[in-house]
């Protein structure tokens, strides 16, 4: 069984140095929107320089791939501008 490892390296953002504390957080969900895995947080962003968020991290999904569905993936990137603002990015597996 095949294990997947997404490596978070930046993400581009017009107004990255007004961010406080980004994070991104990454869960597998089914097509009904129910947990597949447990929901994991990357730490707080390493730097922010210009418009990009530095996280450089790798994140590790607690469920094979084999047993994966297309449309189970989906990345949140969620960070606090003047209170708590997330978006939502969904990508096909």
């Amino acid at each position: 069984m095949t294990l997947l490892t997404i490596r978070i390296e930046k993400i581009g953002l017009k107004d990255a140095g007004q961010c406080i504390d980004p994070y991104i957080t990454v869960s597998v969900k089914d097509l009904n929107g129910i947990d597949l895995t447990p929901v994991q947080d990357t730490p707080v962003a390493s730097r922010k320089e210009d418009t990009y968020v530095h996280f450089n991290v790798d994140i590790e999904l607690q469920k094979h791939v084999e047993k994966l569905t297309k449309g189970d993936l989906h990345l949140r990137r969620a960070w606090r501008k003047h209170g708590q603002v997330e978006f939502s990015r969904r990508s096909g597996v």
